[in-house]
């Protein structure tokens, strides 16, 4: 998708989507495009269009006569998110159970093995998800879970923190799935391991940073 994106835009959005997800911008903050060319050294132009994009992406809300600002999520929002994540990526994960590369496979459970620290985990869960969207032959669904996934970031890394051994102990049973090209049970499993988070999202969302209170 991003193919169709100068290098330059390209540039743009993975630097502001980078700072949207780790909060550097917060929720409701306003993105000047002048500003924001001259500190990435660059012209309007392709800050525009990383907008633009971030705006498809639903990470940025163009409000006619007050510009652009980064998004604010309500529980619901983030509990409707999860349900299509809960939806396309146990299908996925059903498919790409037979069609990932072992070598990746047996990759990813050793690094697993070696994870000492949260940050650690929360990398390696975003990059096996992307890997399970990657190998379900399915483009357009590979993009539809990136893009939920990409709005997910900040709940996900609140929940590494307080559920370690849990998430774990799961993406282990998980390769462990993949390993023995097992279809229904890496199924279940990417069930459980979204369904279990859909619970826990209404106590991560507490946070003024994170969302406004619902209507």
């Amino acid at each position: 998708m991003s193919g169709q994106y100068s290098s330059e835009a390209q540039r743009c959005y993975n630097m502001l989507r980078d700072r949207i997800l780790d909060g550097r911008y917060a929720e409701g903050a306003v993105l000047n495009q002048l500003e924001i060319a001259q500190e990435f050294g660059t012209s309007r132009s392709p800050v525009r269009e990383a907008i633009a994009r971030l705006a498809a992406d639903r990470l940025v809300t163009d409000i006619p006569g007050r510009g652009a600002r980064v998004a604010t999520l309500s529980v619901q929002d983030y509990l409707e998110v999860n349900q299509l994540r809960w939806l396309l990526e146990s299908f996925a994960a059903r498919v790409a159970a037979g069609h990932m590369p072992m070598e990746l496979i047996e990759d990813f459970r050793t690094r697993l093995a070696r994870i000492e620290e949260p940050g650690e985990l929360e990398a390696l869960d975003q990059e096996l998800h992307r890997a399970i969207a990657e190998h379900c032959g399915n483009e357009r669904m590979r993009e539809y879970i990136a893009q939920l996934n990409g709005m997910m970031t900040i709940a996900r890394r609140r929940d590494v923190a307080g559920s370690h051994d849990d998430m774990l102990g799961g993406l282990r049973e998980l390769l462990e799935a993949f390993a023995v090209r097992d279809a229904d049970r890496a199924e279940l499993l990417m069930r459980d391991h979204i369904g279990s988070f859909t619970t826990r999202l209404p106590g991560l969302m507490t946070a003024p940073s994170i969302l406004r209170s619902l209507p």
